[in-house]
């Protein structure tokens, strides 16, 4: 839900449930020697394979809270508050449950400019901070929008990360990448390329790694 508070400022609040996955007398297979239903029958009745169709369904609760306020004609900072959960699931039928994870808490601040450095143009610059059970991490983002030829646009950007997580240790994260759009009548060619570069601060579980991609995409729209 969107809530226009005035001209320069909007509010956004999102409630979302859902089973993980989607629940269907299919989900009673996970963890069975049998693979379909008809199998399976023979080893449980209806109801009970009913059950360890619940049994093996979690369920999802996430919260989204923010805002975006125009401090000029070509400034505006958007903020972001996600508070997110996923219950467990029972061991039943032999198979092991698992455990509840949450409350994951994730909050995000955005800078964004128009027309910077040249009419079209877009600078951004946002920064989020999670905060999870087994990990948290913190990442600044830089990024800008460039037309340069009909059709065509650049985007620039860079990408600073600090994950602190109990399995993989302490490391930091830089990955600088260019993209390029082509749109060129019902077809939009993206072409986008980079380095990707982990160092490890401490932690055994954290290694250095430096790696490069290359991305190529093509759409046809109808």
């Amino acid at each position: 839900t969107t809530f226009r508070a005035s001209p320069d400022t909007d509010y956004r609040f999102l409630i979302e449930r859902r089973n993980s996955p989607i629940l269907t007398l299919q989900t009673a297979l996970q963890g069975q020697s049998v693979s379909d239903l008809d199998s399976l029958k023979k080893l449980f009745s209806e109801s009970e394979i009913r059950d360890l169709a619940l049994d093996r369904t979690a369920v999802s609760w996430s919260g989204t809270l923010g805002a975006t306020h125009r401090l000029s004609d070509r400034l505006q900072i958007s903020g972001d508050l996600n508070v997110s959960h996923v219950s467990g699931t029972k061991t039943s039928g032999g198979v092991q449950g698992t455990d509840a994870f949450g409350p994951d808490v994730a909050g995000t601040v955005q800078f964004l400019v128009s027309d910077w450095l040249i009419d079209g143009g877009v600078g951004s610059v946002s920064f989020r901070y999670f905060e999870g059970d087994t990990s948290r991490s913190f990442t600044a983002t830089a990024y800008s929008r460039f037309p340069v030829l009909e059709g065509v646009r650049v985007l620039p950007r860079l990408r600073w990360a600090f994950t602190d997580s109990r399995t993989q240790g302490t490391q930091f994260l830089v990955r600088p990448s260019l993209e390029t759009y082509w749109r060129y009548r019902s077809w939009l060619l993206n072409l986008e390329g980079g380095i990707d570069h982990r160092e490890p601060i401490s932690g055994s579980g954290a290694f250095r790694q430096t790696s490069y991609f290359v991305e190529l995409g093509v759409q046809w729209q109808f």
